[in-house]
Parts: structure tokens; C-alpha cells; sequence
């Protein structure tokens, strides 16, 4: 990476969405939304990213990937030339055991601002999932700032909203081998959990920064490097906490998994049930929703469409019992 450089954030565009993109250069306002795209990984530097054993990123052959590059550039009327050098190493499908997930968790950008006043600001959120039965195995926390950001602290969530252990202290060093006093909001540390450590995403992180805006102006969350912003990023795999869910449904199965996009759910049950279902992705957005859905005894047929490729949960549940089951569209 150059020697400007800010942050890259490497992306998959979803089956068919890249179509509506230009290659190459594109103007800030027109890069590529959540809603087309996923987070494979993200840089703060010049670094290799070695997946732990069992664990990889995932797409199909034909995935089109698609680059974030973001320079610290101060100019408003010259762009910065800089270039940057990705390999990427693969492997075949199915030889790893899990899915390696990121995310960036932001700061929600309309509540920040910042006052030029010269003062220390702390700003602070909670990140979490209500009654979500997903667990994150996380492996990797970083945080990311503009030039007034001072400190960045991550810490787990207690069940009752209360902050919990500090999992992260952004006074460490990029390499996380020792604390230096002070936040480096251009090189910030990144930490890895051998073993993972393992997160209910029903209780979830609280993050908390401190900013200091020295400069003329009041500042407010966005991309230039004049703005600012709040946010960290996690890496993790994903479980199921059976816990979460009440007695499962007997002999319940779902068929075909993996499914293709556009598909049947065949759904076998022992006897007739008026059931709630919800499909959820990784990050527990529901995606595809039945409610007081019949299904009678034996086999049963549910066509859903327009899934993306990936991994998701199918909740199933009735006034006596829940289930819930991982699936896998292709």
C-alpha cells in the first residue's frame, strides 16, 4: 500500500449486482452500498492476513470483487496517484470448517458532531442483536478514526446493558505487543484472539472514543479526510447458541441444503403445525419472513426467491416449541 494511504477494504458484490457498476475509478457518492455488497477483509497498512487453520473467506468462482482504496488526501481539487498490490491465496471449496465473517460497526453517523472547541469528546454506543441466538467466535478487533480521534476502547457488553471486560485499548501499538500511551489514529493496533473469544451476539460490544477537534470548524461523520469517523472492525466465525431457543420441533428437517437462490424449502414435520418462519442472515437481518404459515403433516413445500449467496439460519417456531436450523444457499 502507498505511504498515503488511509484504509482498504476489500469487498464481493452479490450474484449479478456488479453489473451496475463501472470498472475502475469511480466518484465518491457512486461506490458500491451494503445492500449489493459484503465485507471480505479490511487494511490500515501494509499487512498479510492469515487466516487461523479451518477458517477461510468465501465466494463463488464468478464473485466479483470490489476494492474500497481511501487515501489521506487533503487536496480539494488534485487527486493523489497511488497504487496497491493484492494477492490472494485460495483454496477448494469445502476443506475449510468454517466461514471467516467481517464487519465494520459504526458510530451511527447522524448523531456525530463534533465542536471545534479544543475539548476532549467522548462519544459512546452499544452493538447488539435482541434475542439473537447467534454466538461470534471473534477473532480480530481494530478501530478506525480521522486525525482527531485520541483514544478507541472496545469492551463486551453484560446482559444488562452495563459495560462489561475491555476486550480492546487503543493506546496499543499496531501489533498489539505493548501499550504506548497514545492513540495513532494512522497506524491503529489490531488485536487477534488465539483462541477466539467467544461473544452472544444478544449481548454484544460497547465501543468508546475521544476526540479532540483542534482545527477552525465543527466536524461531522464522513468520508474525506478533513471529516471524521467512529467505527471498528471485527472478524469472526459464527455458532449457534441452542440455549437461546426453546425445546426444538420433532422431527423437523429442511431440504435441499445448500439450496439455490431461487428455490423450494421442503419442510417435514410429524404432525400439523401453524408455525412462524424467518430467515436471517449472518448479522440477524430477516431476509425472508412467513408468518402463520400451515404446514401439515409430512413433507411441505415453501418456494422462496432472491436469496443471495451465503450462509443463513431458518427459524422455525410455533406456540409450543422453536427450532433452528443453518442454511446454505448457493
Amino acid at each position: 500500500m502507498n505511504n498515503s494511504s488511509h484504509h482498504f477494504l476489500l469487498y464481493k458484490f452479490d450474484d449479478g449486482a456488479a453489473d451496475g457498476f463501472m470498472e475502475g475509478l469511480r466518484p465518491v457518492g457512486t461506490q458500491a452500498s451494503d445492500d449489493v455488497t459484503s465485507l471480505v477483509a479490511a487494511w490500515q497498512y501494509n499487512d498479510n492476513i492469515e487466516l487461523p487453520a479451518g477458517t477461510a473467506y468465501k465466494w463463488a468462482a464468478n464473485t466479483v470483487l470490489d476494492f474500497n482504496y481511501h487515501i489521506v488526501n487533503y487536496s480539494t481539487d488534485s487527486v493523489l496517484k497511488a497504487e496497491l498490490y493484492l494477492n490472494i491465496e485460495t483454496q477448494a471449496s469445502g476443506t475449510a470448517e468454517k466461514e471467516m465473517f467481517s464487519d465494520l460497526v459504526l458510530y451511527p453517523p447522524f448523531a456525530f458532531y463534533l465542536p471545534a472547541d479544543g475539548q476532549d469528546h467522548e462519544f459512546t454506543n452499544a452493538y447488539y442483536q435482541n434475542g439473537s441466538n447467534y454466538i461470534l467466535n471473534v477473532w480480530m478487533l481494530s478501530s478506525h478514526t480521522h486525525k482527531y480521534g485520541k483514544d478507541y476502547d472496545i469492551y463486551l457488553r453484560n446482559s444488562d446493558g452495563s459495560q462489561g471486560e475491555q476486550v480492546y485499548e487503543g493506546f496499543y501499538n499496531t501489533d498489539y505487543s505493548f501499550n504506548q500511551g497514545y492513540y495513532d489514529w494512522e497506524h491503529p493496533a489490531t488485536r487477534y484472539f488465539e483462541p477466539f473469544i467467544d461473544v452472544p451476539l444478544k449481548d454484544g460490544f460497547i465501543h468508546t472514543a475521544v476526540y479532540n477537534n483542534y482545527g477552525d470548524d465543527p466536524v461531522y461523520f464522513n468520508v474525506t479526510t478533513e471529516d471524521e469517523m467512529m467505527l471498528f472492525f471485527v472478524q469472526y466465525t459464527l455458532d449457534v447458541d441452542a440455549s437461546v431457543s426453546e425445546e426444538e420441533l420433532s422431527q423437523i428437517s429442511i431440504f435441499p441444503n445448500p439450496m439455490n437462490q431461487d428455490g423450494q424449502l421442503i419442510i417435514s414435520s410429524d404432525q400439523d403445525r401453524v408455525v412462524e418462519l424467518n430467515v436471517v442472515d449472518m448479522m440477524g437481518r430477516t431476509v425472508f419472513q412467513e408468518l402463520n404459515h400451515t404446514i401439515n403433516q409430512g413433507q411441505h413445500a415453501l418456494n422462496i426467491n432472491d436469496l443471495s449467496s451465503g450462509t443463513y439460519l431458518v427459524q422455525l417456531k410455533d406456540n409450543q416449541a422453536a427450532s433452528t436450523f443453518k442454511l446454505v444457499v448457493k
